[in-house]
């Protein structure tokens, strides 16, 4: 059985024994230094790792601003490129970069779960299929920008830190310019509870109007998602767990402030997320930041639950796991595997078996791989 699926049962398991409060540190403890660990050592793993890597070993190793390497020649941003840039002019290869931005990530991960969740196992287990997997894994700059705004800008907009806040975002914006979404999140604690079901209706309604003509705006534009469309158990998976959120949050008789904030701006992240339905990638790309918060919002709804959060808690795990078997599956079929790998054998290749990747994948960026 592939490791990646032994690492979630371990996930799981940890989850489960992280409710009762006498286990919790151990139980993320033990969670957190796995999940890291696999993070960490990883290679070529995901759909996007050697995509960035082509984009890094293509930067020149001297700073050249006027290098075709800064023009859209090469799909990132300026301050990514940079970052690339300036690790090639030190010496220092991609895998180290890799290394350090997913150290970055989960500090920042974990400090978000310090702050936020009474169950932080259990929410290592919500963040395994979409964040971890997708965005830490894959998708390097969202990664680092969900992590930052997790650990970093929430607690900001929390004390309405406001200036530090628009800094941050638009610094995080030059390395992935979906952080400029975030800033609708300085009226965020305007908002009444009350209108949020308002806010979810006119979403639904702009996202099915947009559904029409979506596509050919994103063609006109040029951008990269054009041949993207709905993503029907992704959007399941969203609604019924946005659904689980609201329950818990309705049927509470108080909830702390840092809880009603999280719900606000998990509930503009689904707002985000149904206006771009119909482009799977645009709204999961637009909205990862904001939809990233149930992973500490749930597990602090579910506090104080009994036999109910029994039951939803494995109603959740079972979710999660549907997502990221599915999430697996994709990673296998857009990175080019052998037709003999299937999400129950899916390889785990580190920084220690670097020649199986040649056995496994036939994508074309394997060609600019480094040997080690």
């Amino acid at each position: 059985m592939s490791l990646y699926l032994w690492l979630f049962l371990l996930a799981a398991v940890c989850a489960a024994f992280g409710s009762d409060p006498k286990w919790e540190r151990i139980s993320y403890g033990l969670s957190f230094l796995c999940l890291t660990s696999f993070l960490t050592l990883r290679y070529a793993q995901g759909t996007d790792w050697l995509a960035y890597n082509y984009i890094f070993v293509s930067a020149p190793v001297t700073i050249n601003l006027n290098s075709i390497y800064y023009t859209e020649a090469f799909h990132s941003e300026f301050g990514w490129k940079i970052i690339n840039n300036l690790w090639r002019c030190l010496g220092f290869d991609f895998i180290s970069l890799s290394i350090l931005i997913s150290v970055i990530e989960m500090y920042f991960l974990g400090r978000f779960l310090k702050r936020y969740s009474p169950n932080r196992a259990l929410s290592l287990v919500l963040a395994c299929p979409v964040i971890y997997f997708v965005y830490f894994f894959s998708a390097l700059r969202q990664g680092l920008v969900v992590a930052v705004f997790l650990g970093l800008m929430l607690p900001m907009l929390e004390n309405e830190q406001h200036g530090k806040f628009i800094l941050l975002d638009l610094l995080l914006s030059t390395i992935h310019s979906g952080a400029l979404v975030l800033l609708l999140l300085l009226v965020v604690q305007k908002i009444q509870i009350k209108h949020i079901f308002t806010l979810i209706v006119a979403s639904v309604c702009i996202g099915v109007g947009l559904s029409f003509v979506l596509q050919y705006i994103v063609s006109f534009i040029g951008i990269s998602y054009e041949t993207s469309g709905v993503n029907l158990l992704a959007l399941i998976y969203r609604l019924a767990i946005y659904s689980i959120t609201v329950m818990l949050y309705s049927g509470r008789n108080s909830v702390d402030t840092s809880s009603k904030l999280l719900f606000k701006c998990y509930s503009i992240g689904f707002c985000i997320y149904l206006v771009f339905m119909s482009n799977e990638l645009i709204s999961s790309r637009l909205a990862a930041p904001l939809l990233a918060i149930e992973c500490a919002l749930l597990p602090a709804l579910l506090k104080g639950q009994s036999r109910q959060g029994s039951v939803l808690l494995l109603c959740i795990i079972s979710m999660c796991l549907v997502m990221y078997l599915k999430n697996i599956s994709a990673a296998i079929d857009q990175s080019k595997y052998i037709e003999e790998i299937s999400v129950l054998n899916y390889p785990y290749i580190s920084v220690f078996n670097t020649n199986d990747i040649y056995h496994y994948s036939t994508s074309y960026y394997l060609s600019f791989l480094k040997p080690i």
